[in-house]
Formats: structure tokens, C-alpha cells, sequence
């Protein structure tokens, strides 16, 4: 009878998979303590996340029950006090996949997520994590680990600026919140306008919404070069803005000089790579998570960034929802 038993358990135990579990553990406390509920929808049709190779051996990445239960678990567990503000986020893509090489693996997070406060007359968009993370297994023998960390402090990222920025005016309607991006485009001034209004743009809402700085003029340098706005006695250096509009045209400033801004049908973009618009941290952990460089900082190295500025440049979109970078890969 024994024999028969662990026969029975050979099979289960030899097709065992190995997990890593999201671990939200940070605290995401609202100071100002404005949150009365908080909800959350998983839009996912697939809601398995992903798996990659370590020792050898497969390790899906999961939630330790599932997104909704588990976010909204570590939101009430940090915010004890409660305010008027009915909060949600809603999961729009979150996948993890894996390119292998000869030598290492790049593992790779697909991290889309947004947040709203849900009022009377509909939901009010308030901050988005939209990007692309790459991981190499040359940089970290716990691919999988890391992976899991990087997703954790994504949605860290995501509730904490949710708590800084103030609710859009514009009301999307309960059964249109899964196309709030093509609702909320289809009313900002840069999508909708035919021409642009020259000027300077200190954030990116100001130029989405095309709304420029009051009383400031374009300044050139010796070189006929574009390189302050001037009001009176206050001057602003082009480092400062986030855009700025000359004769119809928009440009934006990067780490390697001005970026003309493009428009096509996806959307506004500037043709660029992460080596140019990201110079000082590098791969490890790219994309906007503000994750896992801090920690391994210490191994990015300069010739490292020198290839991945020399890398094909191409359509880098602008976020109109954050003023971000979004990548496609």
C-alpha cells in the first residue's frame, strides 16, 4: 500500500513548477489620508503573468491570491485613516516574458496600469505606469526575483503619484473606462488642433492642453540656436521646460540636445533610444519604474551606455496622460 502512495506522488512532485510571488509590501500611506475606498478592476483577459528560465527550471511569477484581492489587501493594510475620495486602479496589461541567448536571458515586464477617483459623474483619470522593463540575467542570478521586485515597485510608483496629482475635469462614463485613452485624446487641445501655439510649456499637461506660459519670447544664441525664454527679468534655461513650440513646430529637450516633436496617428513622438534619453542609468532595469537601478547601479557601465546610444533610433511616443516616455520595446 505504501509503494502505491508514493507512486501516486512521484508524478505531482517531478511536475512540480517553481513560483516567485509579488510581494506589495511598501508602504503606499496617504499622508493627507483623502481615500474613503479603494477598488480595483483587472481588466487582463489573460491574468496568468508569465514565466521564465532559472537554474534550469521554470518560475512563474504570480500574485500570492490575485491581483484584485492582493492590491486592494496592501492598499487598506497602509491607509488606516480614510478620507471623501473613492479610488481605483485599473489593471490594463501586466506580462512577463523572457528572450533567451546564448550566453544569458532578458526577462521583460509588459506593465500597463492606471488610476481614477470615482465620483457622482463618472471616473476622473489621475496618473498612469505605462512602459516596458527589460532584465538581464548577466546582471542577477535571480532573474525571477527580480522581476517580481520590479513589478512590486511599479505599482509602488503608480499608488504613491496617484496620491500627488490632482483628478482631470474630464468624466468618463463607467462603461466607456476600458477606452478612457481614446475619450480623454479626443479632447485635448494638441490632438484636436490643427496648428500649434508657439510659446513655452513648463509641464506636459500645459502642452497637451496647449495652454503656454503667458508674456515669454524665444531667445537664440550666437549660433542662431534656440536656448532660453525670456519674460522681462526672469529668463528660463530650455533644461527647465518639458517642451516648446517655434514658428508652429514643436521640440522637446533631451540629455543630448533638441528633440524635434512629430505627430503621426498613435500619437506625438520624438525620434530617440534609451541610451539618449536615459545617459546615466542604464539597461539592468529600463523603462520609467524608477526600480531596480538604485540597487545595481554600481554595475552599469559607461561602455555599456555608449552601444545603447549607438542602438537604431526610432518612434519614442509621449504619454499625454504623465508627459513620460512610452517604448515599444
Amino acid at each position: 500500500m505504501m509503494k502505491k502512495i508514493l507512486f501516486l506522488l512521484c508524478p505531482v512532485i517531478f511536475f512540480a513548477q517553481k513560483i516567485e510571488t509579488i510581494n506589495l509590501s511598501k508602504s503606499i500611506n496617504d499622508r493627507r489620508s483623502t481615500v474613503k475606498s479603494f477598488d480595483v478592476i483587472d481588466q487582463r483577459a489573460d491574468k496568468e503573468i508569465g514565466t521564465v528560465m532559472q537554474n534550469k527550471e521554470k518560475v512563474s511569477i504570480v500574485f500570492p491570491n490575485d491581483a484584485v484581492t492582493d492590491i486592494k489587501t496592501w492598499f487598506n493594510k497602509s491607509n488606516k485613516e480614510r478620507g471623501n475620495d473613492d479610488m481605483v486602479l485599473m489593471l490594463e496589461k501586466l506580462n512577463v516574458s523572457e528572450e533567451q541567448g546564448e550566453k544569458y536571458s532578458e526577462g521583460k515586464i509588459n506593465f500597463k496600469a492606471s488610476t481614477f477617483l470615482k465620483r457622482n459623474d463618472g471616473y476622473h483619470f489621475l496618473y498612469r505606469k505605462d512602459t516596458v522593463v527589460t532584465i538581464s540575467s548577466r546582471v542577477t542570478a535571480y532573474l525571477s526575483k527580480s522581476l517580481a521586485r520590479s513589478i512590486a515597485e511599479g505599482f509602488t510608483d503608480l499608488v504613491r503619484n496617484s496620491q500627488k496629482f490632482l483628478a482631470w475635469e474630464q468624466a468618463i462614463p463607467e462603461n466607456e473606462l476600458g477606452n478612457y485613452d481614446s475619450l480623454m485624446k479626443n479632447n485635448m487641445a494638441l490632438f484636436i488642433n490643427k496648428e500649434l501655439k508657439d510659446g513655452i510649456y513648463e509641464d506636459f499637461y500645459d502642452f497637451f492642453t496647449q495652454n503656454p506660459q503667458p508674456g515669454f519670447t524665444l531667445e537664440k544664441n550666437s549660433k542662431g540656436e534656440i536656448n532660453r525664454a525670456v519674460n522681462g527679468k526672469k529668463k528660463i534655461t530650455l533644461y527647465h521646460l518639458y517642451a516648446y513650440v517655434s514658428e508652429g513646430k514643436a521640440y522637446k529637450n533631451t540629455p543630448i540636445g533638441v528633440s524635434e516633436i512629430f505627430k503621426n496617428e498613435n500619437g506625438f513622438y520624438i525620434i530617440s533610444n534609451r541610451g539618449s534619453l536615459f545617459p546615466v542609468k542604464m539597461n539592468v532595469a529600463y523603462g520609467s519604474f524608477g526600480l531596480v537601478g538604485a540597487a545595481l547601479g554600481a554595475i552599469e557601465t559607461t561602455s555599456k551606455n555608449n552601444r545603447e546610444q549607438k542602438k537604431d533610433k526610432t518612434e519614442v511616443y509621449l504619454d499625454p496622460f504623465t508627459g513620460h516616455y512610452q517604448f515599444s520595446e
